[in-house]
Order: structure tokens, then C-alpha cells, then sequence
């Protein structure tokens, strides 16, 4: 199965998108990461978020790493799918 975990961040003002933001993604036999980067593309802007895809590994945890220091463990269960809003604490 392809399933896939996307997460859009939503930072403290002035930087609600979150740029800077670390994310970490454990799936047991490595971690994946995203940074978050305010980018544009062609004739259009990208809006900043973490996507990863996971395939038919488990995760064992979601950490974020807000700009602010703030770590953020996430339960969103092993067999997480989909796309979620995360909110800075």
C-alpha cells in the first residue's frame, strides 16, 4: 500500500508558516526529515508543508522541531495516512 503522511504547520505569528520547522519521521529503520523553506515555483508561490511517503512502513514517531526550540512529539498511530494540521504549542 502507499500511503503517504502530509503535514501543513501552523507557527506562532509573524511566522505562521512555520519556516524553519524541523520535522522527523521514525519508521523504525531510518528517520526521515523535511525542513520547512519558504520557496516559490514557477509563476506561483509553494505553500510550505512536510510530506512524506511511507509505503508499508509503520511509524513509530512524529516529532516536530518549531523555530522557537518548542519540540512536538505526535501521536497520530502507526498506520497514519493523510494529511494533517499541526499547531504550534
Amino acid at each position: 500500500a502507499d500511503r503517504a503522511l502530509v503535514l501543513d504547520l501552523v507557527g506562532h505569528p509573524p511566522n505562521t508558516f512555520a519556516v524553519g520547522a524541523r520535522v522527523e519521521v521514525d519508521i523504525g529503520d531510518r528517520v526521515l526529515s523535511r525542513v520547512i523553506r519558504a520557496s516559490s515555483g514557477w509563476g506561483s508561490s509553494i505553500h510550505p508543508r512536510a510530506h512524506f511517503g511511507l509505503g508499508d512502513a509503520g511509524v513509530e514517531s512524529i516529532r516536530v522541531i518549531w523555530p522557537s526550540g518548542i519540540t512536538q512529539e505526535l501521536d497520530l498511530g502507526r498506520w497514519v495516512d493523510g494529511r494533517f494540521t499541526v499547531e504550534e504549542p
